[in-house]
C-alpha cells in the first residue's frame, strides 16, 4: 500500500524517486523543492522506522535506485504537511510529462521532534525494475514543469487524462514487453476515445495533436500504424522478435508522453469531434 507519513513534529519529508539526475535543489512550486539523492541508507537505522517488514524490505531494495528526490514543507506541519506530501506524488508524473521520460516515487522519510526517522514506501510495487538509464534534468524543462503544473494538477479531474497518465506510469512495472506495449495502447486509445478504425485513426489524431512540419506529420503517421500493427500481434496471440517488442515499447512509451504532454499544454484533452474536425485544418489551437 502506498503511503507517505509525516513523522511526528517533522518540519518536511522527503520523497525518493528515480529516472532523473538533478544537480542542484530547486524550486519546483512553494514548499516543494527537487534536488539530487545519493544516500545510503543504514539498515539498522531504517528498520525501527518503518511498520512492517514488508516496508523495511522494500526500502532497502529501493534505496539504491534513487536518484533524486521531492522535499515538501508546510509551515503547519502535522496532517496539512502529510497531505501536502501525498499531493507531491503527482509531482512525479509532472516530471516525467516535462522530461518525456518514466519518472517513479520510491520511498518517503521524514525525521521526528525526538531525532527518530520514519519510513513509509511511496510505491504500489515493492520490486522496482529500471528501465533505463536516468536522465539530467534540463533547466526548459524545469521551467516547463513550474508553469504548466496548475493546468496538470487541474487536468488530473479529467477521467480520460489521468487513467492514461496511470498506464503510462503503471506500464513500465510490467516485466514483459508485450504487456507493457498494450498498456501504453490502451492510454493513447483510451485518451482519444476512439471506437472504430483505430489503425488510421489513432494516427491521424497523434500526429494532429504534435504538429510539425508536413513531413514530420506523415514520418509520424507512418510509424504510429506500423507501431500499432506490432500491438494488434500481440493482442492476438502473434510473436514479434524481441527487438521489435522493445522498439516498440520505446516508440509507443514516447507518444503517449508526448501526447499527455501536449495535452497539458492545450489545457485540455481534445475529443474525436474536435481531432476530426482538426483533420481539415492539419492543427489543433491552443
Amino acid at each position: 500500500m502506498v503511503k507517505v507519513v509525516a513523522a511526528k513534529e517533522a518540519t518536511s519529508v522527503l520523497i525518493t524517486g528515480m529516472g532523473l539526475v538533478i544537480a542542484s535543489w530547486q524550486e519546483l512550486a512553494p514548499g516543494l523543492m527537487i534536488g539530487p539523492y545519493a544516500d545510503e541508507l543504514d539498515p539498522k537505522a531504517v528498520a525501527p522506522g518503518c511498520e512492517t517488514l514488508h516496508e523495511y524490505a522494500a526500502v532497502l531494495s529501493m534505496n539504491p535506485l534513487a536518484t533524486f528526490a521531492i522535499e515538501v514543507t508546510h509551515p503547519d506541519k502535522g496532517k496539512h504537511l502529510a497531505a501536502k506530501a501525498w499531493n507531491a506524488l503527482w509531482d512525479f508524473s509532472l516530471l516525467a510529462l516535462a522530461c518525456q521520460t518514466p519518472c517513479f516515487s520510491l520511498y518517503a522519510q521524514s525525521t521526528s521532534s525526538e531525532d527518530r526517522n520514519s519510513f513509509s514506501v511511496a510505491n504500489r510495487n515493492l520490486i522496482i525494475r529500471p528501465v533505463g538509464d536516468p536522465v539530467s534534468l534540463r533547466s526548459d524543462q524545469l521551467a516547463w514543469a513550474r508553469e504548466r503544473r496548475d493546468d496538470f494538477l487541474t487536468l488530473i479531474g479529467d477521467q480520460r487524462f489521468s487513467r492514461s497518465m496511470r498506464y503510462y506510469n503503471n506500464a513500465h512495472y510490467l516485466p514483459d514487453l508485450d504487456a507493457r506495449i498494450m498498456l501504453l495502447w490502451a492510454g493513447i486509445e483510451g485518451l482519444f476515445g476512439v471506437e472504430a478504425e483505430l489503425s488510421y485513426r489513432l494516427a491521424v489524431y497523434a500526429s494532429l495533436l504534435l504538429g510539425g512540419t508536413e513531413e514530420e506529420r506523415a514520418k509520424r503517421l507512418s510509424e504510429v500504424r506500423k507501431s500499432y500493427s506490432i500491438r494488434s500481434r500481440v493482442v492476438h496471440g502473434s510473436a514479434p522478435s524481441s527487438d521489435k517488442l522493445e522498439h516498440c515499447y520505446r516508440s509507443t512509451g514516447h507518444l503517449l508522453v508526448a501526447l499527455l504532454a501536449k495535452c497539458v499544454e492545450l489545457k485540455r484533452v481534445p475529443d474525436a469531434a474536435e481531432l476530426d474536425k482538426a483533420a481539415v485544418s492539419s492543427s489543433v489551437e491552443s
